[in-house]
C-alpha cells in the first residue's frame, strides 16, 4: 500500500494513540507540578546543585563540594557560590559539625551526569543566574514571590527529573507496543503516570528518574537490535546502559539482566533446531554474538572516563569514600535499617494495587518453566521470551538492591512492573470483551485504573507537600 493511499482506519488508529499518549503525557505533568512550589535544599539535592554549580566553573576534575559555599539571598532563596575565603566552605563545615564527613574528599564518589544535566539546564532557562534553590515552601500570603516567580527560579533544576519522567513515561510506552501491541503499552504507561514513587522522584532534584529512563531506553534498543539486525541500535543500548550507570551506579544492574537473557539465548539453543546457516554456530559463537558483544564495549567505553577518573584519584573504580561511616553514624540510614527487608515486596503493589499483576504473572510464568525452554518458530516461544526478559530486569533489580530499602532505588526496575501489569491488564480485557460482549472489559480496565489511581496519587502528593522523602505506606 502506497503513503498515497493509506487505510483510514490505520491512520484514524495512530492518531487515536498519539491522542492517547499526549493526554497521558499532560495528565503526568500535571500530577508532577507540585514540586515547583517546594524547597529542594537537603541531602542528595543540596550535593547535586551545589555540584553542578561547581562543575560548570572547574570542571570534573574537583568534582565535590570542596570549596562551595552556600547563601541565603532571602527568606526564601539560597544560592551556592565558591567559597570566598578559599576553605573548604561552609556547607563541609556544617556538615563536620554534624559529625557527616561523607562528602568532604577530593573526588565525590557520586557519578556527575544528573549534575552535568543541571549544568546544561542552567546554561539554558537561567544563564547568568545564580544556582539558586527555595529554602522553605512558596506560602500563599508571600509578598516577595509570586507562584509563577517563585517557580521560575528554580525551573533549571526540577526541568531535569521531571522531563525525564515524562521521557521515561513514553519510553514504557515505545517498549509496550514493541513487545505486545498498543493496548497492553497504552496500560503501562498509564500504570506509570500513576505511579507513586515516580510522582515522588519527578519532583525533587534526584537522579532516580534519570537513571530509569536509561535503564529503560537500553531494553528497548537492545531487544530492537536483535530483531531488526541493526548493530548500531545495539550500540545505543550499551551507551545508555552505560549513562544509566554514570548517573547512579545501581543503573548498571540492567547489564546483568540483558547478559543473563543473552545466556538464556545460547542455553536455549537455535529457535527451529535447522543445522545449516547461522542457527549452526557454535555455542561460544552465540554467546558472544556481535549483538552481546557491541553492547557491552559501547556500556565500557561509556563508563571508561569517569570510573578511570576515580581509580586514577583513589587506586581503585570501587573506591566509596566514607559511606560505611555514614551509614553507621546517619539517623537516616538508621531509618531505612530498621524498614522491613520485604519493603519492595510490599510497598510498591500496596502503593500501585495494580502492580500486584505483575507478580502473578510473574509466578504464572515460573510456574511451569518447561514453556521457556521450548524450541521452534512459534508465536508462544517468541511471547514467552518477552515476559523473561521483564522477569530477568525486575529480579535483578530487586536482588542487588535488597538492602537499600528505599523505593526510589527500585525505580529503574518499576517500568518492568508496569508492563507486565499492562499486558495482563489487556488479556483481561480480551477476555472480559470475548465473554460479555464488546467494551465491557475496557469500562472495567479503565475504572479499575480510575480506582487505583484515586488510591495511588495522593500518597505521592502528600508526600512532597510536606517535604518527606519516603512514602512510608504500609511498611
Amino acid at each position: 500500500m502506497t503513503s498515497d493511499n493509506k487505510d483510514p482506519s490505520m491512520v484514524r488508529r495512530r492518531g487515536g494513540t498519539v491522542l492517547i499518549v499526549l493526554v497521558l503525557l499532560g495528565v503526568a505533568l500535571y500530577l508532577r507540578s507540585d514540586g515547583y512550589l517546594m524547597p529542594h535544599l537537603r541531602g542528595d539535592q543540596r550535593f547535586y546543585i551545589g555540584s553542578a554549580m561547581k562543575l560548570s566553573r572547574e570542571g570534573i576534575a574537583d568534582y565535590s563540594l570542596r570549596g562551595v559555599d552556600l547563601r541565603l539571598r532571602d527568606e526564601y532563596f539560597a544560592y551556592f557560590e565558591p567559597a570566598s575565603d578559599g576553605s573548604h566552605g561552609n556547607i563541609l563545615r556544617r556538615m563536620a559539625d554534624n559529625e557527616n564527613r561523607y562528602y568532604d574528599v577530593p573526588l565525590a564518589t557520586t557519578p556527575p551526569l544528573l549534575s552535568y544535566t543541571l549544568v546544561l539546564s542552567h546554561g539554558v532557562f537561567a544563564p547568568g543566574e545564580p544556582f539558586a534553590i527555595p529554602h522553605r515552601p512558596w506560602q500563599y500570603d508571600n509578598p516577595r514571590y509570586t507562584r509563577w516567580q517563585y517557580a521560575r527560579a528554580q525551573f533549571y533544576a526540577l526541568v531535569v527529573p521531571q522531563l525525564s519522567s515524562l521521557l521515561l513515561i513514553l519510553v514504557v510506552f515505545l517498549l509496550g507496543r514493541f513487545l505486545f501491541g498498543r493496548e497492553a503499552a497504552v496500560w503501562a504507561a498509564a500504570l506509570m503516570v500513576i505511579c507513586p514513587t515516580d510522582i515522588l522522584c519527578a519532583q525533587e532534584v534526584w537522579a532516580d528518574d534519570l537513571t530509569a529512563l536509561f535503564v529503560a531506553l537500553s531494553v528497548l534498543l537492545y531487544l530492537q537490535a536483535r530483531q531488526r539486525g541493526k548493530i548500531l541500535l545495539s550500540l545505543l543500548a550499551g551507551v545508555s546502559a552505560g549513562l544509566a550507570a554514570t548517573a547512579k551506579p545501581t543503573g548498571g544492574f540492567i547489564v546483568f539482566a540483558i547478559c543473563l537473557y543473552q545466556l538464556w539465548l545460547v542455553l536455549r539453543g537455535p529457535g527451529n533446531g535447522r543445522r545449516n546457516g547461522r542457527r549452526n554456530r557454535r555455542w561460544w559463537s552465540r554467546i558472544a554474538d556481535r549483538y552481546i558483544v557491541t553492547f557491552l564495549l559501547a556500556g565500557f567505553v561509556t563508563l571508561l572516563p569517569w570510573y578511570g577518573l576515580i581509580t586514577a584519584t583513589y587506586g581503585t573504580p570501587w573506591y566509596r569514600g566514607s559511606a560505611a561511616l555514614l551509614a553507621s553514624e546517619s539517623a537516616w540510614f538508621h531509618l531505612l535499617r530498621e524498614r522491613s527487608p520485604f519493603i519492595y515486596l510490599v510497598n510498591i503493589p500496596a502503593q500501585t494495587p495494580l502492580f500486584f499483576l505483575a507478580f502473578y504473572v510473574v509466578i504464572d510464568l515460573l510456574r511451569r518453566p518447561a514453556r521457556l525452554w521450548q524450541r521452534g518458530d512459534h508465536d508462544g516461544r517468541a511471547h514467552h521470551e518477552k515476559l523473561l526478559i521483564l522477569f530477568l530486569w525486575l529480579a535483578v533489580f530487586l536482588y542487588l538492591n535488597w538492602g537499600h530499602k528505599e523505593e526510589r532505588y527500585l525505580l529503574p526496575a518499576i517500568p518492568a512492573m508496569a508492563l507486565l501489569s499492562g499486558w495482563y491488564i489487556h488479556r483481561i480485557r480480551a477476555k472480559l470483551d470475548g465473554r460479555f460482549g464488546r467494551h465491557v472489559g475496557t469500562i472495567v480496565v479503565l475504572l479499575a485504573i480510575i480506582l487505583c489511581a484515586i488510591w495511588s496519587i495522593p500518597l505521592a502528593r502528600e508526600v512532597v507537600v510536606s517535604d518527606g522523602a519516603l512514602i512510608r505506606f504500609p511498611l
